[in-house]
């Protein structure tokens, strides 16, 4: 004898239980309800979907993940060609006037074009130079070679060497040395890269006022820290855990653009000095990067 069919409505949820050993459990629960003879009937059916809702959720992630893939390539590639093609741009027009035959004549006209030219180049040199080396510390291919140094003596030819960018921008670079720091064995060329970053960032987003290295000597401790300040336009706490990482920027405005590797390239170097930096900031009151190095590089 078969069942009457009953007219009425279908209702379906997907709802989850905590089971006794803490894990979610899932299931699908259909409910069909009609009325008969002046009644309430229903008839249900729940099926255990767990796996299912796994699989769904692992797919939202793959999306998710794919599309901020797609839009980190999409700024890669707006920030690399950016940075490409500027100093290019430059370069070939400073090369294309220097064949007019007038301006050749003009020796000193020359000689400002062609000092253009080789800017530029090293602009883009810098930047290719940058892409390798992030490549080869995050490739573990970096090698360091220790040597001992004069670090104020390394802070002052930076310093020196960016004296006409802060100029520019009307700023005063002032390195304050700490005279009971002795010689220290590290790498020459990484800190010297560390600090060109940082003190050329602090100059990027500082308009006015001061950029301040103070050098603070932990003798018991053995290491030595160098504390890079600025009265620029700061950074929001939000921005902390993601200025380290590579082409992140906090500043997208026109006057800041810039290639989002700086920081990376700082923070991956000081490590591979067996260092390590810390920042502090407030939004227009300027930023604080403090890098701690050890006395000796080749010490475990």
């Amino acid at each position: 004898m078969g069942v009457d069919p009953l007219e009425g409505e279908d209702q379906s949820i997907d709802h989850r239980f905590i089971a006794a050993d803490g894990r979610t459990v899932w299931f699908h629960t259909g409910v069909h309800a009609a009325e008969r003879r002046n009644k309430k009937v229903y008839r249900g059916l729940s099926v255990e979907i767990t796996y299912l809702k796994e699989i769904q959720e692992k797919l939202t992630q793959k999306t998710a993940e794919a599309e901020e893939a797609n839009r980190f390539k999409s700024q890669i590639l707006s920030i690399v060609s950016h940075e490409i093609r500027t100093p290019l741009n430059a370069i070939l027009g400073y090369s294309g006037l220097l064949k007019n035959p007038v301006i050749g004549e003009d020796k000193a006209k020359q000689k400002e074009m062609v000092d253009r030219i080789y800017r530029n180049a090293q602009i883009l040199l810098d930047f290719i130079n940058t892409i390798l080396d992030l490549n080869k510390i995050e490739a573990g291919k970096m090698a360091v070679q220790v040597e001992e140094i004069s670090l104020s003596e390394i802070l002052k030819e930076v310093g020196g060497n960016l004296k006409s960018a802060a100029d520019e921008k009307g700023l005063r670079i002032e390195i304050v040395d700490d005279p009971t720091l002795p010689s220290i064995r590290s790498d020459p060329g990484r800190i010297w890269q560390i600090f060109t970053n940082l003190i050329s960032n602090a100059i990027k987003f500082t308009d006015q006022g001061i950029i301040t290295i103070r050098v603070v000597n932990y003798y018991y401790e053995k290491r030595v820290s160098i504390v890079c300040s600025d009265t620029g336009i700061g950074i929001s706490e939000k921005d902390f855990a993601n200025i380290f990482e590579p082409f992140f920027q906090v500043d997208l405005s026109a006057s800041h653009l810039g290639t989002g590797l700086g920081l990376s390239i700082v923070k991956k170097s000081v490590e591979l000095l067996k260092g390590k930096i810390e920042v502090s900031s407030l939004i227009g009151s300027g930023s604080t990067f403090e890098v701690s190095l050890p006395y000796d590089l080749s010490e475990k």
